[in-house]
């Protein structure tokens, strides 16, 4: 997980792409992960967008047509225009790279390890078994805290 997190994008970076709260709101929805933050007033952490989804919105007709009236609606120059075209210019492609890259590292780690026993698979009978692969070795009581809030 740690070497994709390049590929989220959190809302100053979607800002610096000419992204406004609304657009957000409307293209993106929810995020696709929250990434912890080391402030006290931020227990609930930063919001993250993948930049796939991120590229769909904006090749979207629609979020074209929304995003030429937010840019008329804030007075955004040509330059200033021009400066977000090439900053989501500069990110096409990342995510084909990443892919191929994982799949490379992927397909290179089956043929080093065809010569390891395999593990036994891991029973998902529990929710709780899952949750705590994906929130990564909590507690019990910490287990419940996070899925009473959804986490």
């Amino acid at each position: 997980m740690s070497s994709d997190w390049h590929l989220y994008l959190d809302s100053n970076q979607l800002a610096l792409r000419g992204w406004t709260a609304s657009l957000i709101k409307r293209f993106l929805g929810d995020a696709d992960l929250w990434l912890p933050v080391n402030h006290w007033a931020n227990w609930k952490g930063k919001r993250t967008f993948f930049l796939e989804r991120v590229e769909l919105a904006e090749a979207s007709v629609e979020f074209r047509t929304e995003f030429e009236r937010s840019a008329r609606r804030r007075k955004l120059s040509k330059k200033q225009v021009a400066a977000i075209e090439k900053c989501r210019s500069e990110t096409a492609g990342a995510v084909k790279q990443w892919r191929d890259s994982e799949a490379a590292a992927v397909t290179g780690a089956q043929a080093s390890a065809s010569s390891v026993p395999k593990q036994p698979p891991v029973s998902s009978d529990s929710g709780n078994d899952a949750l705590a692969r994906r929130l990564g070795g909590m507690s019990k009581q910490e287990l419940e805290m996070a899925e009473e809030f959804g986490f």
